[in-house]
């Protein structure tokens, strides 16, 4: 049995001794090696998590452990069911089915979106009436409107990326100019863009001055890009830092400058290999793709040192490098756009004839408790962007710089002030905070909350990822989320006499099998009949693998994906749906390839006959048995090369799959060559370029799955060769509507062509200690609904 960890027994007897929580005196009571069954009896709950730094602001939390701390203090505007769908009646209350099941919701605001027949998106958030804030304030729309101000000001660096989404006159408050002059630099900036850098000729769109600050706003946004990658990799890749240093990740600039230069593949430890999860703690000798060098001692990387790497990787060219280098959320990945506005606003400020822009046309108060937000354009899908806490005017802000016309609670451009009370929240959830110390954050019941005072104080503490499970198992912790893994089943298995209640649920990562349908096609139309059933005989193949390969790598810790999109999406078919049927399961002629009594062994058989099958309607012909590919036809290849990042050892979930899925297809006829490179940039670089025939990837999900980049025609991320108007118009639709039903169709659509072979979902688990009422814990938790909606009624009460 492993060791709980002196962090671990240090964090738990700092917080039962400020929150008084039981039986506990020192180290009296708390066996630093106690077994599973020597639970603690106590009078709080302690949740084990990662990364708290005591930065518990609704509009500045970075780490993942404040903002567990964070959602629990405040209140969502928008509130989302099990599923991930808006649940549109959350202020009155709304009842809604989940796996056979009704599960009640409940939030502080209802929401309705209006299409307009001028091409506009209308939300309006109606408040509850009756919600108070910790302190006893109200809540108000006054509270709604200073948030979406403070989220939209040219100052706000967070995570909420309302600045980025088509408010109606948002641009023009955010530069500070009237539409005339906006427009005016808007065709300055494009004329200096299409110029170049390093332009030195003359022009009649721009003078030399205009071109001058426009290229100075262009490298500031560059630089503030790469400060967005190292965020995003504090807050996603912490687990690795304890390869760069010992120092605390979230207060040391130049650890996580080169925590992120890592996991960007810019700069790396020659003697760390990327193979396995469980690396080797190795400083020093930290070496740049361009062969700059820091020892981690006394030379440090800085946040220039690495935008330097990128601004010589791609010549200076900016579109070329976010092309490249992108995070993957949308908010943050317009560094073109950022240079643009830095542009107009400098500029706009320093033009006499500017009349300014004093608020947001597209955002108005309406009523006390009534704020209507409009948008350019039919988007109701970005209702999303608001499941945002409401934070109070009357504590973050000053009420006396407030009267919601063209004054919102700050001073325009500049949130020093609302920063100050970054460690010291105040917000309508069900908690409030009473101190934080030491890497724990106690809390208590908000008396005021909306939903009914929780009975049981909580702690959060600030906990290793290997000390979580055990944790749990001994009593130190009573609530944990980890990510599903072999080992850690394996891990929570063996404390099965501890009492530990699990809660399973599909977690963001998605791995599919790419094919490029401009590659491989029967007759040089990629979307011809004969073509798609070309594709579909691999498709067949690699699927009748999935269960064998995902079972032997993560064991109960992924399921075996059915439709191109992550299970964290709204969108997701479930398979309590009507039509949910497994992909790449029917023959030619429509029939069911297996049935549910067959042999591994026949199965097999049964999905290389059916791969013939298509394979012979795409022109092929067979031998005489049947059993494999006599000829190919003019125009049909039969050597293919697919790419999977395994780091050239096979290190990959899917690598099981794809050896003996190529071996079946070889006895068919297929010559195909398995190109296993060292790193993700390879084999994007592979797949980009157009070099890869078939590729195995993954992707993080999304709650609204982002179909149209991924595989409309003109999509930025449409590396599958696919160019359909019927398709397009199937995705616009879903994307236009936020109607399941026509998502359906779109995703069912992309599985026609036989691009796009789903293999594995990833899954994390809920855990909850023996030493709570197991009655009283929400059942069917999933990403969207999670441990912050149900704290607030756990109680006590399990085994003593």
């Amino acid at each position: 049995m492993k060791p709980m960890k002196n962090k671990l027994f240090a964090l738990l007897t700092a917080a039962c001794l400020l929150s008084s929580c039981g039986n506990v005196d020192n180290n009296e009571n708390i066996d630093e090696f106690a077994e599973p069954d020597e639970v603690v009896v106590k009078t709080g709950i302690n949740i084990g998590t990662t990364g708290i730094n005591g930065n518990f602001s609704p509009f500045f939390t970075v780490s993942p452990g404040d903002a567990d701390v964070m959602s629990v203090i405040n209140a969502p505007l928008v509130t989302l069911d099990r599923r991930g769908e808006v649940v549109r009646n959350a202020a009155v209350g709304e009842w809604r089915a989940f796996d056979g099941e009704e599960y009640y919701y409940e939030g502080i605001s209802d929401v309705y979106i209006n299409i307009t027949e001028d091409f506009k998106t209308v939300l309006t958030f109606h408040l509850k009436d009756d919600v108070l804030f910790s302190d006893g304030e109200k809540l108000t729309a006054d509270d709604l409107m200073f948030t979406l101000y403070v989220l939209c000001d040219a100052d706000y660096k967070g995570n909420y990326g309302l600045s980025l989404l088509p408010v109606a006159g948002l641009d023009l408050y955010r530069t500070n100019t009237d539409e005339e002059t906006y427009n005016k630099y808007v065709e300055i900036a494009a004329a200096c863009l299409e110029a170049g850098k390093g332009y030195e000729g003359t022009s009649d769109d721009f003078d030399e001055e205009q071109y001058l600050l426009f290229y100075e706003c262009y490298e500031e946004a560059w630089l503030s890009h790469v400060k967005e990658i190292v965020n995003y990799c504090v807050i996603n890749y912490a687990e690795y830092a304890d390869v760069i240093g010992e120092s605390n990740l979230y207060t040391n600039e130049w650890m996580q400058v080169a925590l992120a230069m890592m996991v960007w593949r810019v700069a790396d430890f020659p003697e760390v290999h990327p193979a396995t999860e469980e690396r080797e703690t190795v400083y020093g000798a930290f070496t740049s793709v361009l062969g700059r060098q820091w020892n981690l001692t006394n030379r440090f990387p800085t946040l220039w040192d690495f935008y330097r790497e990128f601004h010589e990787l791609y010549e200076g060219n900016l579109e070329a490098y976010i092309n490249a280098e992108k995070i993957g959320i949308p908010q943050l990945d317009a560094p073109l756009e950022e240079a643009v506005r830095l542009f107009i606003s400098k500029s706009a400020a320093l033009d006499s004839g500017n009349r300014g822009a004093d608020n947001i046309r597209g955002i108005r108060k309406t009523g006390e408790y009534e704020v209507e937000v409009t948008f350019e354009g039919h988007i109701p899908a970005v209702v999303y962007s608001f499941a945002i806490p409401v934070a109070p005017l009357h504590y973050y802000g000053n009420p006396a710089l407030y009267n919601s016309r063209n004054n919102f609670g700050f001073e325009r451009g500049n949130l020093s002030a609302i920063r100050e009370n970054n460690y010291s929240p105040v917000g309508a959830g069900a908690y409030r905070l009473v101190e934080y110390k030491n890497g724990v954050a106690i809390l208590e019941a908000n008396e005021f909350y909306f939903k009914g005072a929780p009975e049981t104080p909580i702690s959060f503490m600030e906990t290793s990822s290997d000390d979580l499970i055990y944790g749990v198992a001994s009593g130190a912790l009573d609530i944990v989320t980890v990510k599903a893994g072999r080992e850690v089943l394996d891990e929570i298995n063996a404390y099965s006499a501890a009492g530990i209640n699990r809660q399973t649920a599909d977690f963001g990562a998605f791995g599919y099998i790419g094919i490029n349908a401009g590659r491989v096609n029967a007759d040089g139309e990629p979307l011809s009949e004969e073509s798609i059933n070309f594709r579909k005989g691999f498709a067949v193949i690699f699927a009748a693998y999935r269960e064998i390969s995902i079972r032997e790598f993560y064991g109960e810790a992924a399921r075996i994906a059915e439709y191109p999109v992550s299970g964290v999406s709204w969108s997701a078919p479930r398979a309590d749906d009507i039509g949910y049927r497994a992909a790449f399961g029917r023959t030619v002629n429509a029939m069911d390839i297996y049935t549910a009594n067959m042999t591994e062994a026949q199965r097999l058989e049964a999905a290389k006959r059916a791969a013939l099958g298509f394979f012979r309607e795409a022109g092929c012909e067979l031998n005489s048995s049947g059993t494999a590919i006599n000829i190919f036809p003019d125009g049909i290849e039969n050597r293919f090369e697919i790419y999977i990042a395994g780091y050239g050892e096979g290190w990959h979930p899917s690598y099981l799959l794809l050896t003996m899925a190529t071996d079946m297809l070889r006895t068919m006829g297929f010559n195909i060559i398995i190109t296993d490179v060292l790193s993700q940039g390879e084999l994007y670089s592979a797949v980009m370029n157009g070099r890869a025939d078939m590729f195995i990837a993954a992707w993080d999900g999304e709650i609204i799955p982002n179909m149209g980049s991924a595989f409309s025609s003109l999509g930025e991320d449409n590396f599958f060769g696919l160019s359909d108007e019927m398709l397009d118009q199937r995705i616009d639709l879903a994307e236009t509507s936020l109607n399941l039903e026509f998502y359906r169709n779109a995703l069912d659509a992309v599985l026609e062509t036989a691009v796009i072979v789903p293999v594995y979902q990833r899954e994390q688990y809920f855990l909850f200690s023996g030493a709570l009422d197991a009655d009283t814990i929400e059942k069917n938790l999933t990403t969207h609904y999670n441990r912050a909606d149900i704290l607030w009624q756990i109680k006590i009460g399990g085994l003593t």
